[in-house]
């Protein structure tokens, strides 16, 4: 698990255990937490625990409200939480049955099984979620079909490395015969076999124009395919009220309607397969999630086809909990995954 955190700063047990137990009640009752209400937990003075909150608002870690007495924890603070504090197991041994259950009993459908896990995702770690269907980050050429219908309107038939079929309609500037068609979409597989966009382009040079036509339609389908496509969402509606602020509500909206918001995260995020990212109010990143928290991990089989998946709500969100569902739903769908690709799948981790 990484977040973008800076160095941590070095805390005493007791402290750790105070930042813990404010972290957990502000994020229960979204009020500041009192030194009185932490006495009974930690077992000392009120006054002791009030140094420890001054130490821990020194270190950037809680902040206190203008209106009231108590601490809240800060961006650093529950990044400290998260790194150090939250744990990951949370989910039970029968709760990861059920979900397992739930899966090996639907159709071998890849549409219903992302629809499937973003529901059972935003009910197991009580946010919104979202997942992307897995796709081939750096598809490759390898078949070209040109196919003459109608005057200079031709039906071309793209084959990706990885089965993908692509088919675009292309108008040429003038009428070409079949056995034309046909020698140019053998004579550009024999050139672009195997390669991606980049070298695709770096191919342009030398060609006609008519097979500069077809390979730019070609370079615009791979580039099409390249970039994940469906993203399904499921538990917004129960997340919009936890929101102090309606901005955040907004910000929420934002990310799961806009395509080029979650591209953007999804692109500079970016975990690896089994890894899980914590984005906390944008790290000072990205100002449309500043409200925020994403949790954010990848499912597939590197180099073949991988997709993401999330949940997001309030920085005040039950990080434990959150972090556990994501990793166990992204082991869970790379292992379904890796089942349609012919290897065994090894069982998906608590």
């Amino acid at each position: 698990m990484t977040t973008d955190a800076a160095n941590s700063p070095d805390l005493t047990e007791r402290q750790e255990k105070t930042l813990e137990l404010i972290v957990q009640q502000y994020i229960h009752s979204g009020h500041p937490v009192s030194s009185k209400s932490l006495m009974d937990a930690l077992g000392v003075s009120s006054a002791t625990i009030r140094n420890e909150m001054s130490a821990l608002e020194a270190a950037g870690l809680l902040g206190s409200p203008h209106t009231s007495a108590g601490r809240v924890p800060t961006e650093a603070g529950y990044r400290y939480f998260v790194q150090r504090l939250a744990g990951n197991g949370q989910i039970s041994l029968d709760e990861r049955r059920m979900i397992t259950h739930q899966f090996h009993q639907s159709p071998l459908d890849i549409e219903q099984w992302m629809r499937l896990s973003a529901a059972v995702l935003a009910r197991t770690a009580q946010g919104a979620s979202l997942v992307t269907a897995p796709y081939s980050q750096v598809n490759r050429f390898k078949h070209l079909e040109l196919i003459a219908t109608q005057g200079r309107l031709v039906l071309m038939v793209l084959v990706l490395h990885n089965g993908d079929v692509r088919q675009r309609m292309l108008m040429l500037n003038e009428p070409v015969s079949q056995e034309q068609l046909s020698a140019i979409a053998a004579r550009l597989t024999t050139l672009s076999l195997g390669l991606h966009v980049q070298q695709l382009r770096d191919r342009l040079k030398g060609l006609s124009t008519m097979e500069r036509e077809v390979m730019d339609l070609v370079i615009a389908l791979i580039e099409e395919a390249d970039r994940p496509h469906q993203v399904y969402r499921d538990g917004l509606a129960e997340i919009l009220t936890r929101f102090d602020q309606s901005e955040g509500a907004e910000q929420a909206l934002r990310v799961l309607e806009e395509q080029s918001i979650l591209e953007t995260l999804i692109d500079e995020a970016n975990p690896s397969v089994g890894d899980v990212r914590v984005v906390i109010a944008g790290e000072g990143r990205w100002d449309s999630i500043s409200l925020l928290s994403i949790i954010l991990g990848r499912y597939g089989v590197a180099g073949q086809a991988t997709g993401m998946l999330g949940v997001l709500g309030p920085t005040r969100m039950r990080y434990g909990r959150a972090i556990s569902a994501v990793r166990f739903m992204s082991d869970l769908m790379t292992s379904l995954i890796v089942g349609i690709y012919g290897e065994e799948p090894g069982d998906p981790a608590p």
